[in-house]
């Protein structure tokens, strides 16, 4: 079986990787900055095959349900991931596959937000349930149906839902924060913002949104095991926020001998979603 997405089967042994972190606001790079809530220090993790591949990015397309009831995903990419989510369930599917680092970045952000957190594409579960563990108010939602089945059997106490990136099921303005890693890689550039701003729409003013993606020079698509997916810079993906009513808090890059580069966008919203054109 070949491994998924950002790993290959013939790499072996330890990759070193780093969080190169540049401050929205100061606009220092290469170390934490800190903020309000924030701390700094410089982290430095092992990498090992596992620890590069992106964790469950949600999917293209739509759910609907059969003549039986049962839900099933339509999209293209949404039916590539279904199709191997138990491939995918057995490589990443505990949060003992996630870098140190991202452990760190996401429990940090995830404390400091005050109210109801969305796992946007949430896979197999395991970020929802680290969350949760924690204290936090969070609900789990993908739109691969085999992902939220075993979810829910994984983590029984948590909260997860079949549905779809773009029409998030909660009350606008409800949410104080969104967890979206990898959430956008198979998205087509162009529909990137709109999605952007339909966060927007589910978001409290003040409203964090954490986004992790695979990071390059410019806005590029590359063969991703599943199917096509996009890379994006820092300043592009970036630049989509800020035209989402997003600022630009703290943005990371993180890099491995072998892997492909990572990168990270802390956001809030800066007002209440205005009911622009999507």
């Amino acid at each position: 079986m070949s491994a998924p997405c950002d790993a290959t089967s013939e790499r072996k042994g330890p990759r070193i990787g780093r969080w190169s972190t540049r401050c929205g606001i100061s606009g220092r790079s290469s170390c934490w900055c800190r903020r309000p809530g924030g701390r700094g220090g410089r982290r430095a993790g092992l990498l090992r095959d596992r620890d590069l591949l992106p964790q469950f990015p949600p999917v293209g397309g739509c759910t609907a349900e059969s003549p039986t009831g049962e839900v099933v995903v339509t999209g293209e990419v949404g039916a590539a991931y279904s199709s191997r989510a138990q491939e995918y369930i057995d490589h990443l599917g505990s949060i003992a596959s996630v870098h140190p680092s991202d452990l760190e970045l996401v429990a940090r952000w995830a404390d400091q937000l005050d109210g109801p957190l969305i796992d946007a594409g949430c896979g197999p579960g395991h970020w929802t349930g680290h969350l949760a563990a924690r204290g936090v108010d969070v609900r789990g939602v993908d739109q691969v149906p085999e992902f939220v089945s075993h979810a829910r059997r994984t983590h029984p106490g948590c909260r997860f839902e079949v549905g779809d990136l773009d029409a998030l099921p909660r009350s606008p303005g409800e949410v104080a924060g969104i967890l979206a890693w990898y959430s956008l890689i198979h998205h087509e550039p162009a529909t990137v913002r709109p999605t952007l701003l339909r966060m927007a729409r589910c978001l409290r003013p003040g409203g964090g949104l954490l986004l992790g993606f695979f990071h390059g020079a410019e806005v590029e698509r590359f063969d991703h095991a599943v199917a096509g997916a996009y890379r994006w810079s820092v300043e592009a993906l970036s630049e989509e926020l800020r035209m989402a009513d997003f600022e630009v808090i703290e943005t990371y890059t993180r890099t491995g001998p072998g892997a492909r580069p990572h990168g990270a966008i802390v956001a809030r919203l800066m007002s209440a979603h205005d009911g622009r054109a999507e």
